[in-house]
């Protein structure tokens, strides 16, 4: 029983939170961070092990033959989060940053981590429902070990955030908001389920729900800022916010929005025209785009946006949906003259984790290579940061399907179809382009502060992340690989 609760996965979750724990623990600065974090983890854990014994789960209709991930999906933004604490912290340290600037990401992480633990109490809440309604036994001590530990969660909360008060912000004034994000990720996780069924893993939503609530409550939380600064004619207001951004950031933010509210605007034009063509059963579902806050200058940057624009609006014109509110498939690949090219090139790069309602291979790919950059604005120490996403999937995930598919013999489980040699290849090709690459951006002036025994223990653990999780590996993969490079 204990061997068959301990799956390759869930050993690889484990060292990855040991990992970073072990890097934020000895600085005592982030001692609360890491005890909520261990704490959401064990809450992963027993929700995924209790809907692995339940069959009440399946109302969400997830993706067929996937596993649940939700250990996977509860821990991978709270520490994405932790570790940018952590590296944050050596900015403070060195006087790169204002303390305000930490403080405020220190409440993104209780938002992110907000989030997850509150997906985890419905999904707790789903599963002891139908416990107690075919057996009533153990059903008060269940609920009152449930109280205690969201007691003991929000107890860590606070005194993390109270230790770390700059700015002036009451403490009920965060709690506020942290416990908002929460509530606005119960009701867009069910959305996502109602609106794609069939189409994701539980830990897939999470991770999706997690990143679009911690977006807009950022943005949110940006635009108030900046109506506070114009109200009071003060440039003090959103350093004290600890939120100081560029207008290309906010600019970017803008696009972005635009990209999410096009659907809605082409679904009504849409409406119209098919009135007058009598095309009424004709028409597609407005897929929702996961997106995250563009920021920064570079190359890369604008790159990843101009690909972005590029994909995500001809396949949105895919789906809208009929009058009667129905996810229909509309034809518009036909519409000359390059509809039918689009279509066959995106049919090309599909595989079983696509459907006719939802496709997120283009969406996942472009997204794991681009996030890390975006998230390695402002301070960075490690020079590797930015280039996660494509080391992790361009390089480390291509040579480990290539070499897998043709020479793999030896397979890392009797089910799956990842083998020894292309984990090891994707891990040996990501430490030598990584060993090209650091002298690369030595010569440009960059400091070398990148270790190569963190370097090695990153690549290692995204490798095998890579070779046992049967979750979407371009979304969780370079999100892994990112915050571990950051220790």
């Amino acid at each position: 029983m204990a061997f068959s609760l301990c799956n390759g996965e869930r050993a690889v979750v484990v060292l990855y939170i040991s990992r970073v724990m072990f890097s934020s623990l000895p600085s005592s600065l982030f001692f609360y961070e890491s005890i909520g974090l261990l704490l959401l983890a064990f809450a992963g854990l027993f929700v995924e092990i209790s809907a692995e014994y339940s069959n009440a789960l399946d109302r969400f209709k997830t993706r067929p033959g996937a596993s649940s991930g939700i250990l996977l999906g509860t821990v991978t933004l709270p520490t994405v989060m932790l570790s940018r604490l952590i590296q944050l912290s050596r900015a403070l340290s060195e006087h790169a940053i204002e303390p305000e600037e930490l403080e405020f990401l220190n409440v993104q992480y209780w938002a992110v981590s907000a989030s997850c633990f509150g997906v985890l109490v419905l999904l707790y809440a789903v599963i002891w429902h139908s416990a107690t309604s075919s057996s009533h036994s153990g059903s008060v001590q269940d609920s009152l070990c449930t109280l205690l530990y969201l007691v003991l969660y929000a107890a860590v909360c606070y005194m993390s955030l109270s230790s770390k008060s700059y700015s002036g912000w009451h403490i009920w004034t965060k709690l506020l908001w942290i416990v908002c994000h929460g509530l606005a990720s119960l009701i867009l996780i069910q959305h996502i389920f109602h609106t794609f069924p069939l189409c994701t893993s539980i830990g897939e939503a999470l991770l999706v729900t997690g990143g679009l609530v911690f977006y807009f409550g950022d943005m949110l939380a940006f635009t108030l800022a900046k109506i506070n600064e114009y109200a009071l004619s003060s440039k003090l207001t959103t350093i004290q916010l600890g939120i100081r951004r560029s207008e290309i950031s906010t600019i970017s933010q803008g696009v972005l929005l635009g990209l999410l509210l096009l659907p809605i605007f082409y679904k009504f034009v849409l409406r119209i025209w098919l009135h007058f063509t009598r095309l009424i059963n004709h028409g597609a579902h407005a897929a929702e785009g996961m997106t995250c806050e563009g920021i920064g200058r570079s190359i890369l940057f604008y790159a990843s946006m101009a690909v972005t624009l590029i994909i995500i609006v001809p396949t949105w014109m895919q789906f809208v949906q009929d009058f009667h509110g129905h996810p229909v498939l509309w034809q518009v690949w036909r519409v000359w003259p390059l509809g039918h090219l689009v279509h066959q090139f995106m049919n090309a790069f599909t595989d079983h984790r696509d459907s006719d309602i939802l496709i997120v291979s283009h969406f996942s790919l472009l997204l794991g290579c681009a996030l890390p950059k975006w998230l390695s604005s402002g301070f960075n120490d490690r020079p590797l940061t930015p280039f996660a996403g494509i080391l992790s999937l361009g390089i480390g995930d291509t040579m480990a399907s290539m070499v897998g598919h043709k020479y793999g013999i030896l397979r890392w489980s009797k089910t799956g179809k990842k083998t020894v040699e292309g984990t090891a290849a994707g891990i040996t090709s990501v430490l030598v382009a990584c060993s090209v690459l650091v002298p690369l951006l030595a010569s440009t002036g960059f400091i070398l502060s990148q270790h190569w025994l963190s370097l090695l223990i990153a690549v290692t653990i995204s490798g095998m992340l890579e070779a046992y999780t049967a979750q979407l590996d371009n979304a969780f993969i370079p999100l892994v690989f990112y915050s571990l490079l950051c220790l």
